[in-house]
């Protein structure tokens, strides 16, 4: 099978684009076809970079798989959950990721967790890596203990809605990626529930919540004020309710046009998605999304 690098949007992609061209043109671009064993040796290397997390981003995975799993099983049948079972499988399996990532196991088949910090040897204390389980282990016992997953447990399978699929709407014959954490129909249409597990809290409606909405908008042929959106951060057991307005959709759909229309920009053939030259997607000039890039070893050359 022939694989094809088509263009489509996402947030996580805008927010490449406008953090750094040359991180943008390195992960979704140079990497392409990067998995082949025919496949130049850079390009091979920038494949695997695109596929480091750090080790927040790592402790974050280990959560939003944690509660898919969960939110599934639920959906399956099964009401009762041996929750410090649970949790310490999540950390045993963090063990093992650690290991395997420290010993640079996912520079050889099979693909397994890239981290960071061990990729670019970057001594941390003990304490730094038990602060990625604890805020794991606490994230999860806040999801086990809180009102949203017991009012889940009692859900009706006829309400469940999308949970952690890779779902899209088109924008102009453009495709546009979500993935919604969990969702379900309510009595006044639907509530999308988004999981964080930073030390922030969002006080302000973000561009995912919006393109959540447009989601659901179509998806579900609902009204924009039928649908609730929930940020839930797990670490400090908190959630701040939305509600997005026709208006908010319209300008956020404006804005993703811009966005599109900028990242074309930097291609000579928009209709296959094929990029200019490495040269023409400029470095930035802050120094701290260089020192944090996943690929300071492919653009220091």
């Amino acid at each position: 099978m022939t694989f094809k690098n088509d263009f489509t949007w996402s947030q996580s992609r805008h927010n490449t684009f406008k953090e750094c061209l040359r991180k943008y043109y390195f992960n979704y671009y140079a990497y392409w076809g990067g998995w082949q064993k025919t496949a130049l040796q850079r390009i091979k290397e920038i494949y695997t970079l695109k596929g480091l997390r750090n080790r927040y981003m790592w402790g974050g995975t280990r959560v939003h798989e944690t509660i898919k799993d969960t939110i599934k099983a639920i959906r399956r049948g099964v009401s009762t959950f041996d929750e410090d079972s649970v949790i310490s499988t999540a950390i045993e399996q963090m063990r093992k990721e650690f290991k395997s990532s420290k010993a640079k196991q996912y520079r050889f088949p099979p693909k397994s967790v890239a981290i960071y910090e061990h990729e670019y040897d970057i001594f941390l204390d003990d304490s730094e890596w038990k602060k990625s389980t604890d805020n794991v282990e606490q994230c999860l016992k806040n999801f086990y203990n809180s009102d949203i997953f017991s009012f889940l447990k009692e859900l009706p399978k006829t309400k469940w809605l999308d949970v952690e699929n890779f779902s899209f709407f088109y924008l102009d014959e453009i495709k546009v990626w979500v993935v919604i954490d969990c969702s379900f129909r309510t009595p006044e249409g639907a509530t999308i529930i988004d999981w964080k597990t930073g030390k922030n809290i969002n006080q302000n409606i973000s561009l995912q919540l919006i393109c959540y909405s447009i989601y659901g908008t179509e998806k579900w042929e609902l009204q924009p004020d039928q649908i609730k959106s929930v940020e839930y951060n797990l670490l400090s057991n908190q959630g701040v309710d939305f509600f997005i307005s026709a208006d908010e959709i319209e300008d956020t759909k404006l804005k993703i046009r811009e966005s599109i229309a900028s990242m074309q920009s930097y291609l000579i053939d928009v209709e296959n998605n094929i990029p200019k030259e490495e040269e023409c997607f400029e470095k930035t000039e802050n120094e701290g999304a260089c020192k944090n890039c996943n690929f300071r070893k492919v653009c220091e050359e």
